[in-house]
């Protein structure tokens, strides 16, 4: 008869559970680095034009934003803003204010943006008032010019500039364009990220 005797040492596994439990009492620093991994997966949802599965999911998807309407375009020409242009990154304030935090053992990615959850959540039309800044306006008319003659010359088009002053006007309706999600290709590395800074961290510490 054979007899195999097999050892187990656990005090290998049982110091590094207990290595983990430590850092676990008091993750602060391992928030802040995974938060501020979230906040940027959000902002990438601006650089892809939308990475969602519905306004009301935290967990992102495969669907884009809506385009900007050719009616919001011309407001944008209108203005002297030129394209091309970018969906909710006009002028950079809202994916810049995309941040982290670490309030006890959780971390809170957001926006402070009084305007973010028009975006997330879109409006219908007429929901509120917006200022129409003072521009001129553009448009072709169908004019002629008085020769020195004083007789009219031919009729052909003419660009002829309106100055609009600045004004209240209802809302259109804004479409839903979902950022404040994480797409699940993302949510797959921060955990990656957390198990590689708590077994990292551990190891150095040995």
């Amino acid at each position: 008869m054979t007899a195999m005797e097999l050892t187990v040492d656990t005090g290998n596994v049982a110091e590094l559970l207990n290595s983990i439990l430590h850092k676990l009492e008091d993750p602060t620093e391992i928030l802040s680095k995974l938060g501020a991994y979230a906040a940027n997966e959000v902002r990438r949802n601006f650089t892809e034009g939308g990475r969602y599965q519905s306004e009301f999911s935290a967990v992102g998807g495969d669907k884009k934003w809506v385009a900007h309407s050719p009616v919001t375009e011309k407001i944008y020409e209108s203005q002297g803003i030129r394209g091309p242009y970018s969906l909710l990154v006009q002028s950079g304030r809202l994916v810049q204010s995309i941040t982290s935090r670490v309030e006890g053992k959780s971390v809170i990615v957001g926006t402070n943006v009084e305007y973010a959850a028009i975006h997330q959540f879109g409006s219908a039309k007429g929901a509120y008032e917006m200022l129409i800044k003072a521009h001129i306006r553009k448009r072709k008319v169908m004019a002629s010019q008085i020769l020195k003659s004083g007789k009219p010359g031919k009729i052909k088009p003419m660009n002829q500039n309106t100055s609009v002053r600045a004004h209240m006007r209802k809302s259109p309706a804004i479409p839903a364009r979902p950022f404040m999600n994480i797409h699940p290709e993302s949510l797959s590395r921060i955990c990656a990220k957390l198990t590689s800074q708590l077994l990292n961290e551990t190891n150095n510490d040995r």
